[in-house]
């Protein structure tokens, strides 16, 4: 029951913080847009930053396809951070501390919960009893 709880806490926190960005996103793509504009990525790729930071979330909090969900927020954030920080992948932020240390959070987190793979609460735990 102890394993499964972490793992509930851990796939909750995950989904519930990254959800937060992707609720933020709604009102900003048009400089997704232009981000990816930039570096020639057609328009439409803009529209997958929802998959990763609000459909995928949404499917770690109720526990459905957990294993999937994980490995779309990890390759969102890996890909966001290749395309906008680069530059920073190798450096220390104005603290000490690493500058793409919340990108790297979400990346491993979403890696570990990949590996670890459903608790006894998820939907799909709950599909396969019945």
């Amino acid at each position: 029951m102890a394993e499964d709880i972490g793992k509930l806490v851990l796939r909750v926190t995950l989904a519930v913080l990254l959800l937060f960005h992707g609720i933020d996103k709604i009102g900003h793509l048009s400089g997704i847009i232009a981000i990816l504009g930039k570096k020639g990525f057609p328009e439409f790729f803009a529209y997958l930053i929802y998959v990763g930071e609000i459909i995928a979330p949404l499917m770690l909090l109720v526990g459905y396809r957990v294993k999937t969900g994980a490995l779309i927020i990890s390759a969102t954030i890996f890909s966001a951070s290749v395309l906008v920080y680069s530059g920073k992948f190798f450096s220390l932020g104005d603290h000490g501390a690493y500058a793409l240390e919340v990108q790297s959070f979400y990346v491993f987190v979403g890696i570990a919960i990949f590996f670890l793979g459903n608790d006894r609460f998820c939907l799909d735990a709950r599909k396969k009893k019945t």
